[in-house]
């Protein structure tokens, strides 16, 4: 009897504590950071440790401002060392502040987690490169995606753009016959800054 009365409470417990998280993450997700972290910091230690929550939680952040989104994130990653699933959120950030060398970090620390590059990592790294301008950089880390996942149509899409921005037209039209191969044509290409090469 005891344990069903223990059990039914933790169960009202919960329930009680899911329903309040929902609140918070609803609060969040409508704009209202404020509420939402006064609601957070009101939890009880084990349920802010809601790995789902805290994903909201950052992912909101990131539209209040760079501190906050540089707290938050370091929080997050105190709490649940070696979780990459934000990986993603936190390169759209740095690129929204055109912080190519912060998105290196990061594919760097992503890549040693995986124990090496993949297609997707060295692609990247090859289109920071070209933020970076440095055309050389960019084309050793698409080729090394394309060699390792030749039909990955990303880093032939930077390639293409990249030899369009240094008129190499004719490398341009290499790469794009492999976009063609996977199904590309001109209409699915903005070429509207390249009228030479339409030419």
């Amino acid at each position: 009897a005891q344990f069903l009365v223990y059990t039914q409470e933790d169960s009202a417990g919960q329930a009680e504590y899911g329903r309040a998280k929902d609140q918070i993450a609803s609060d969040y997700q409508r704009g209202n950071f404020a509420l939402g972290e006064k609601g957070f910091a009101a939890l009880p230690e084990t349920e802010r440790k809601d790995r789902l929550l805290n994903r909201v939680r950052l992912q909101v952040a990131s539209q209040e401002s760079d501190e906050v989104f540089e707290e938050i994130s370091k929080e997050y990653e105190e709490m649940f060392p070696g979780d990459m699933s934000i990986f993603g959120l936190q390169i759209e950030h740095a690129y929204s502040r055109k912080d190519y060398k912060a998105i290196l970090q990061r594919i760097r620390d992503y890549e040693a987690l995986l124990g090496g590059g993949d297609a997707y990592t060295f692609w990247m790294q090859g289109d920071v490169m070209v933020y970076l301008e440095q055309p050389d950089s960019a084309y050793f880390y698409l080729d090394k995606s394309t060699r390792l996942e030749p039909q990955f149509d990303p880093p032939f899409i930077s390639r293409f753009y990249l030899q369009l921005d240094q008129k190499d037209y004719e490398g341009a039209l290499s790469t794009f016959e492999s976009l063609e191969g996977m199904g590309y044509n001109l209409d699915n290409l903005d070429l509207s800054e390249y009228a030479d090469f339409l030419n």
